[in-house]
């Protein structure tokens, strides 16, 4: 109580009594406000600004930090010069009462009630959405930092100054060449992204290792570790845990599959007259002792 008192009163010097009145007045309605939770991207740029979904676009960053919004030289916690050429997720999200802590909480004790503003993608996973577009333009794009954006004006933090949930992992900026994302891979995107939201805890976790791996190996500064990378998703995919005696022949069976929906049409596509698709009629093989 004594912190909204102190922040009522600041409100009230700083922007006027009519102003803090009516703020008051709106916090005790159950008024809410929107807030913004903002994704940098690298490894990835934009033409121009894509809408995904109604409350969550990717926006461009410009070349130059004289063209960055002006609430951007009150991020201390960032050089400016990181932001530049990068791409913004940015996610509209709204806050009640408006005398809030807009962080995102997950205690069941919290007062402040949130909610994105977007239905259709509703709780947007960062890391999750960067390996879909990382999928879907054929290139490795990270979450390099996120924070939340509060307009002072329509959202009164009783702690204050407030500098928003932060995550800032400089370490993982790269000066390497981006992906120019469209219009119709960020959809591609999207699609892949609610696909993966919408599986089975296990079969997403499966898919864990392979999405990484293949990822990391289109940053891999040798063909050698491309190729352990793209080895170690070959076998996550094709092989499950715990059969070690018949990795080969499961290997083979499974991944003849990707010749082909039906035995005919994977036999159709064989590269050697001496060489079968395999059926899954065909009996297990030992693997070989050494």
């Amino acid at each position: 109580m004594v912190d909204l008192v102190r922040r009522l009163v600041e409100v009230a010097i700083g922007r006027g009594h009519w102003h803090a009145a009516c703020a008051l007045y709106q916090g005790a309605q159950g008024a809410d406000a929107t807030y913004r939770y903002i994704v940098l991207l690298t490894g990835v740029r934009l033409d121009h600004e894509l809408i995904i979904r109604p409350g969550i676009r990717m926006v461009p960053m410009p070349n130059s930090t004289a063209e960055l919004p002006s609430y951007f030289t009150h991020m201390s916690f960032m050089d400016h010069v990181d932001l530049l050429g990068q791409t913004l997720i940015v996610v509209d999200q709204t806050v009640r009462p408006i005398f809030a802590d807009p962080k995102p909480l997950s205690l069941p004790e919290d007062m402040f009630q949130r909610q994105q503003s977007c239905s259709e993608l509703p709780n947007l996973d960062a890391d999750q959405f960067s390996d879909a577009l990382s999928l879907a333009n054929k290139g490795p794009i990270e979450r390099v930092a996120e924070w939340t954006h509060v307009d002072p004006d329509a959202i009164f933090i009783p702690q204050w100054p407030y500098t928003g949930a932060v995550r800032y992992y400089p370490f993982t900026l790269r000066r390497r060449d981006s992906v120019l994302a469209t219009v119709d891979s960020v959809q591609e995107a999207v699609s892949l992204y609610e696909t993966r939201m919408s599986l089975s805890s296990g079969l997403a976790q499966m898919l864990e290792v392979p999405i990484k791996r293949w990822i990391k190996s289109q940053t891999d500064q040798s063909l050698v570790d491309a190729f352990i990378d793209l080895g170690i998703v070959l076998e996550s995919l094709c092989l499950d845990a715990g059969q070690e005696s018949e990795l080969g022949f499961t290997l083979r069976l499974r991944s003849g599959w990707f010749l082909g929906n039906s035995i005919d049409e994977c036999q159709g596509r064989r590269t050697s007259p001496t060489t079968r698709c395999p059926s899954s009629s065909d009996p297990p093989r030992s693997a070989p002792s050494t």
